[in-house]
């Protein structure tokens, strides 16, 4: 199911046991000086906005998770210094962020997304994730049907519930669905989604 792409290992968190493991990221895109990194497995599960309701990625409570508290958890102060603070165009408002979700094909528009129709678009299914033990106790949605598909998951993206959709719904979630399908409208807010952050990252290290 997976991409023949650059990984890099940095950080730590709970996968298939309650301690930290290394994280992998594959690297979406490279520049000079700089890479697009997402990580390889659905980390953890988290809501988008724990008070639920209608919201922006600057005001939800997962993006104050994931760059307060994910953030320094997951990273030594070395391999913080490596992660770039990121401006990011996001309904709602510019924010600028160390660890974000992605917002495809926004983010990188050079990258192979698979056009359905004018307003729809799909994840390439090389790309989609597996979850982790951990992601799924924490409650991230997955197959759990034996077959080629099992363990696969969902993940939540940027947008909440207006990304390529006629009628906005910012009180909901959209999400990648296992198979690679955006789904723009996917649950409420204050439902547990699948996290799978996404970093840019100095490639070398900054000394």
């Amino acid at each position: 199911m997976e991409a023949k792409r650059s990984i890099i290992t940095l950080g730590h968190w709970p996968q298939s046991t309650g301690k930290p493991e290394p994280i992998q990221w594959l690297v979406l895109e490279q520049q000079e000086q700089t890479a697009l990194c997402l990580s390889r497995m659905i980390l953890d599960a988290q809501p988008y906005h724990r008070d639920g309701g209608a919201t922006s990625w600057k005001d939800c409570s997962l993006r104050r998770w994931l760059n307060e508290e994910f953030l320094p958890a997951a990273f030594s102060p070395q391999e913080q210094a490596r992660i770039l603070p990121t401006p990011l165009q996001s309904p709602g408002g510019e924010t600028v962020d160390r660890i974000f979700l992605l917002a495809p094909p926004a983010d990188w528009p050079d990258y192979n997304m698979m056009e359905d129709s004018e307003d729809y678009y799909s994840f390439p299914p090389e790309d989609c994730a597996m979850t982790t033990p951990y992601a799924r106790e924490r409650g991230a949605w997955f197959v759990e049907d034996p077959g080629p598909d099992q363990y696969l998951g969902s993940w939540c993206i940027r947008y909440p519930g207006v990304l390529l959709h006629d009628n906005p719904r910012p009180d909901y979630t959209s999400s990648v669905n296992f198979d690679g399908h955006i789904e723009a409208v996917a649950q409420e807010t204050e439902s547990l989604d699948g996290i799978r952050p996404a970093i840019r990252l100095s490639v070398p290290p900054v000394q």
